[in-house]
């Protein structure tokens, strides 16, 4: 019986990483114009072409989404793909927030965790839509992640951070403070 041993080089984490975040581009970036506009994101591009103002007056949702994306078309437009855009840049966030959130575990956890976000088929989607989903998930992970650094170290800047995550995260969907 013969055995093979076949040693494949060690790669640096960070260059699979980024290897990963591009292909969630690319797989949220394809079909980001191949749908019309929905009901609901013409909601948000009505809200979000009205004023400041309006961002914050809708009592069913917070305004920070709102905000985002009313500053979001001032700069770039107000075509389907600019209000699709921040969507798609926090959707393409959650991977590396992914691995960074799991690599105090483990590197190759960290690794296939950041794997399976960039090609989850929910995640690809909400990042292809005018809606704060990827946003909320952003948000959860960034929580997440401050109050453990926080609960290690116990520092005054982890607690702000936390508190600055929970402060968005309410000011983005009220389910959040759960």
């Amino acid at each position: 019986e013969i055995k093979f041993k076949i040693r494949l080089p060690k790669l640096n984490p960070l260059l699979i990483l980024s290897l990963i975040v591009i292909v969630g581009i690319l797989l949220r970036c394809i079909c980001i114009s191949y749908y019309p506009l929905w009901t609901d994101e013409v909601y948000t591009k009505t809200v979000a072409l009205k004023n400041f103002i309006s961002c914050c007056k809708d009592a069913g949702n917070p305004p920070l989404f709102f905000i985002f994306e009313y500053l979001i078309t001032r700069i770039i437009g107000t075509s389907d793909i600019a209000l699709r855009l921040l969507p798609l840049v926090f959707g393409v966030l959650i991977i590396p927030c992914a691995y960074f959130f799991f690599n105090k575990i483990n590197s190759k956890i960290a690794l296939f965790a950041s794997f399976m976000v960039s090609i989850n088929t929910i995640l690809i989607y909400h990042s292809t839509e005018a809606r704060g989903y990827t946003l909320s998930a952003l948000l959860i992970i960034l929580s997440i992640w401050s109050l453990f650094k926080y609960l290690k170290n116990q520092k005054p800047k982890s607690l702000f951070l936390y508190t600055l995550t929970l402060i968005c995260s309410i000011n983005h969907n009220y389910y959040l403070i759960l």
